[in-house]
């Protein structure tokens, strides 16, 4: 009776989504091409390095200097996969760019259940 407890739990933790598994995804670092501003609080342009976490079970993209220091989170918006489009052989895609007017610089996090976004506000 114990081996099989053993073998269904081992099971189960083989076959469990991804999404289950609450791990943090490094992202690597990111050049925002222009100083930014968060929080009523400006940065520079430059390298920041993006984490994306899960907080009890809501994403958010943690942003490091290059000194490995936390300098805020941003929560992340999400967009479920159509039926049909979930699946995938990937297990995420990152872009990350400019928006038409130069207003926003934006993280776009793909995997293959949701996408999830960020969005920063360009300083003028």
């Amino acid at each position: 009776m114990n081996r099989v407890c053993v073998c269904v739990v081992l099971l189960f933790c083989l076959l469990a989504p991804v999404s289950l598994v609450a791990q943090d995804l490094v992202l690597g670092n990111i050049q925002f091409p222009l100083p930014f501003i968060h929080s009523q609080q400006e940065f520079s342009a430059g390298v920041y390095r993006l984490v994306l976490t899960v907080k009890e079970g809501t994403p958010y993209f943690s942003v490091y200097n290059s000194s490995g220091e936390l300098l805020f989170e941003e929560l992340a918006i999400v967009e479920t996969s159509k039926a049909g489009k979930a699946g995938g052989r990937f297990s995420f895609r990152m872009a990350h760019g400019m928006l038409r007017g130069n207003e926003y610089f934006r993280v776009a996090v793909r995997r293959p259940e949701q996408k999830l976004l960020a969005f920063f506000l360009i300083k003028k």
